[in-house]
């Protein structure tokens, strides 16, 4: 192949390596997150909009915000991660933070959140990450009576016509996924053309699409 575009890899991804090896001209779509300074890779901001989200959500009325993660170790689920981590040190937040497989899907996510909502001390406030876990924690607030965005607010960390088309709509972070493809295909072009790395990394900025689970 003439080049090759890694799309989301994960930290030291060993395909990355393989092309490297091979000599192969590769960006990446999205950063590697052990090596996110790359400038042959194409940056999603995640952070900003991770904390302007939980800035939101606090600012109406959130005091008990659980974040459930993803498990595969790429800059989506780490850097989003993070965010939600130093948000809670810097707010004096209590950290609720869950991890579970993306392949569990709303299933999952309901079964995660329900005993979680039924408890004493239940939270205010869901950010997930897949668009399937939100689908899930809206069902499990259904199943104990809570209303949203009275009872509970709920947001997803990107966006697809589930949450969408979901009633009430859902909250989700827009990743900008075809500016990250138009922008990536540039850079292989180049690099192909021009093996000297550019001196500032490309950068893509989500955009939060506000909807009815959030006030």
């Amino acid at each position: 192949m003439d080049g090759c575009i890694v799309e989301a890899p994960y930290g030291s991804d060993a395909l990355l390596r393989e092309l490297h090896s091979r000599g192969v001209p590769v960006v990446c779509a999205d950063v590697d997150p052990d090596h996110p300074e790359d400038a042959w890779s194409v940056r999603v901001d995640y952070g900003a909009a991770v904390t302007q989200l939980l800035e939101h959500l606090h600012a109406h009325g959130a005091t008990a915000v659980v974040m459930v993660s993803g498990t595969e170790d790429n800059a989506w689920n780490r850097f989003s991660r993070q965010a939600y981590e130093a948000w809670c040190a810097r707010t004096g937040s209590q950290m609720r933070l869950y991890s579970l497989y993306e392949g569990a899907g709303a299933t999952g996510a309901q079964e995660l959140a329900g005993p979680l909502l039924d408890a004493p001390d239940r939270p205010d406030a869901f950010v997930v990450a897949a668009t399937r876990f939100a689908i899930g924690v809206a069902e499990a607030a259904e199943m104990v009576g809570l209303r949203m965005p009275e009872d509970l607010q709920l947001a997803a960390l990107t966006d697809s016509d589930l949450v969408r088309l979901h009633r009430p709509p859902i909250t989700g972070l827009d990743l900008r996924m075809e500016e990250l493809g138009r922008r990536s295909v540039d850079l292989l072009l180049r690099r192909i053309q021009e093996p000297d790395p550019p001196l500032r990394q490309e950068t893509v900025r989500p955009e939060i699409r506000w909807r009815d689970t959030t006030r």
